[in-house]
């Protein structure tokens, strides 16, 4: 079913970027300087999330300035539209290797690229408990099934309270990319009550700007 948890990145950068146009208009000068699956210049084959300017600065036949930002996106998932177990999350956030396209990943493949003036990486997922999954039960007694086995994943994660929580992850992934010392400190920031979906509930979005 429909909601934030089964929305493919490239499917949830075009609708944030659509929402912030239209419902804050006056936070861009030109809303034609808001693009997603932006081509990178070493490689037009290569798209990056999403590219934006609130400057009026933007690039033309005319010009050779920069965007003011380049940002990749990256869902994590602790489990999938199931509720069943995903073992991809940590390496989505932290694999060096190209073939996990990794938010980690990202973070070298912008510092060294001319995209933009300013440069981040911004990552998002959803936070699990058996308290919230007893909400869920109640608001999508259709799905219980999907909602059961992810109160299974929670019991076999092996945390305080049986929870499935990013800050988990994050915790130690910000150790790891600031020793690649390119980055500034995690910026995160929860959100809560996002039920459009049986495995919504309570998250968080994060993210490293890039210098």
């Amino acid at each position: 079913m429909p909601g934030l948890p089964t929305l493919y990145e490239p499917q949830c950068a075009d609708e944030l970027m659509s929402w912030w146009v239209k419902d804050y208009s006056n936070d861009f000068i030109d809303s034609a300087h808001v693009q997603t699956s932006y081509a990178y210049p070493s490689n037009p084959r290569n798209k990056c999330d999403i590219v934006f300017s609130s400057d009026g600065i933007w690039p033309s036949h005319k010009t050779e300035v920069l965007p003011e930002w380049a940002i990749e996106f990256k869902k994590i998932v602790f489990v999938g539209d199931n509720g069943k177990n995903n073992d991809y999350g940590p390496s989505k956030l932290l694999s060096p290797f190209l073939k996990d396209r990794s938010l980690s990943h990202d973070v070298l493949k912008l510092k060294n690229e001319e995209i933009a003036r300013k440069k981040a990486v911004i990552g998002y997922g959803f936070n699990y408990d058996l308290d919230s999954l007893k909400i869920a039960l109640g608001k999508f007694p259709e799905h219980v099934d999907r909602i059961k086995n992810a109160m299974k994943v929670c019991k076999n994660a092996g945390m305080p309270n049986n929870q499935l929580n990013m800050n988990y992850l994050l915790e130690i992934s910000d150790f790891i990319i600031q020793k690649r010392e390119v980055t500034g400190p995690l910026q995160s920031i929860e959100f809560k009550n996002a039920w459009r979906h049986p495995l919504g509930g309570n998250g968080i979005v994060f993210g490293w700007e890039i210098f």
